[in-house]
């Protein structure tokens, strides 16, 4: 790393709504940047809500910024016209408090995981606050609202881009930096802003070893891991395990499926995971509970192929198992046109694209990479060193710095006066 650069800066916290538990990859995310910080000489905190996990504090510094989620009552009753309503304005005043309380200018402040009402408030903060000293914010553009089967942008975006311009007005007095994990979702976000978008490494890559995977020599585990959300293809995977079993061919092949839905049930889903349980004697396993941490990275180097059998809906966004699944040099079955389908081609990884929604296409793709296992298994180990090259940690760490300092015309000291970048075409 540049010690010239890394000489004014001093410390990052990564500020995260959407940690609470060690489920999914938002623990993981911010993990492995604390340790990259940690090995950078960086200084390290979270910020979280107060009703995350105790055990994610005896795990990285937290600093607990947003409370609870309670609804005011009125002598001992909860109106229900009002239970909605505090929250936008409990948020904002917690926004406004922890951007007072960033009078550090010596640093930067990592804004993740942020739908479009949170990034709005945020937003409105950071545009309120009038103290002089601040750190570089940078802000991750990760959830956005665009449906590419229609070429539509959903309601949301109205707030979203309203955020955007609260920001890009900020830049008057702060420092504002916008990225994104995706070069595709960098594009498609510049629709909405003129402030220029920077791409950046996903980092938790590491998260163990495949050297000392044995393939059964009958069988080929393929496995799927993730949330129930419909758009991730869960019901085409289903219908296309039943096409290879009607077919015969599932004494050759092995399935994990695990598919939580953590809040309401999709009747769809219900029906695909009912659907997959009749089929455990021939080799199918289907978990609904939420994997931890160390189970999920068993499942994930215990399995010949990993599965991303994602609808163009949802497709755009990046998908951690899909990065760790690189990183881990196993072959993937993945849908065309989507991101996965995109990094795949430009790492020339180990892998099959199918065409999303269609369970046959699914069907035919686990069969070629049932046949060609090997070939498959020797492409993505060729791939593996180029992706973890980028996407990791560190770099990720070093990524943030460089911008940074770039941004501030080589010193982090230095202010943005104006919104740089003429705009991109194509807006909405």
């Amino acid at each position: 790393m540049n010690e010239k650069k890394t000489q004014e800066i001093h410390y990052i916290y990564v500020v995260d709504p959407l940690i609470r538990s060690f489920l999914g990859h938002y623990f993981n995310y911010a993990n492995s940047i604390f340790h990259a910080a940690v090995k950078a000489g960086l200084d390290f905190k979270l910020w979280a809500n107060a009703d995350c996990d105790p055990g994610i504090s005896e795990e990285l510094p937290t600093r607990f910024i947003f409370g609870k989620d309670e609804a005011p009552t009125l002598l001992g009753i909860r109106p229900p016209k009002m239970a909605g309503l505090h929250r936008p304005l409990k948020r904002l005043r917690e926004w406004i408090k922890a951007c007072r309380e960033l009078d550090r200018p010596d640093g930067m402040v990592f804004v993740d995981n942020c739908v479009a009402i949170e990034l709005l408030l945020f937003a409105i903060a950071v545009f309120l606050e009038k103290k002089v000293l601040s750190p570089v914010f940078i802000v991750m553009m990760r959830i956005y609202y665009y449906n590419p089967s229609t070429n539509r942008w959903k309601k949301e975006t109205i707030i979203l881009k309203l955020a955007l311009y609260l920001l890009s007005k900020a830049l008057k007095s702060k420092r504002i930096i916008l990225v994104s994990d995706s070069a595709l979702l960098a594009s498609r976000f510049g629709r909405l802003t003129a402030m220029p978008i920077h791409t950046v490494p996903i980092p938790h890559t590491g998260i163990g070893s495949n050297e000392s995977k044995v393939t059964s020599a009958t069988r080929l585990r393929f496995a799927y891991l993730g949330h129930g959300d419909y758009y991730k293809g869960i019901t085409f995977l289903a219908e296309a395990i039943h096409e290879l079993n009607a077919a015969g061919h599932l004494d050759r092949m092995e399935f994990f499926i695990q598919c939580y839905q953590p809040r309401t049930h999709d009747a769809r889903i219900d029906k695909a995971l009912n659907g997959l349980r009749q089929l455990s004697s021939k080799g199918v396993e289907v978990v609904e509970e939420p994997l931890d941490v160390s189970n999920y990275n068993l499942q994930m180097m215990r399995a010949d192929v990993l599965l991303f059998p994602y609808l163009i809906d949802r497709g755009e966004s990046t998908s951690g198992p899909f990065a760790e699944a690189l990183a881990l040099s196993k072959p993937v079955i993945v849908s065309a046109q989507t991101w996965a389908s995109q990094q795949l081609e430009k790492f020339d990884g180990g892998g099959v694209i199918c065409q999303s929604g269609s369970s046959t296409s699914l069907a035919q793709a686990m069969m070629e990479a049932s046949n060609n296992y090997a070939k498959l298994a020797q492409k993505a180990e060729k791939a593996r060193p180029n992706w973890a090259a980028f996407h990791n940690a560190d770099n990720f760490i070093n990524t943030l710095i460089s911008v940074t300092v770039a941004e501030n015309d080589g010193s982090i000291q230095n202010r943005k006066t104006e919104c740089e970048g003429p705009g991109r075409e194509g807006r909405p």
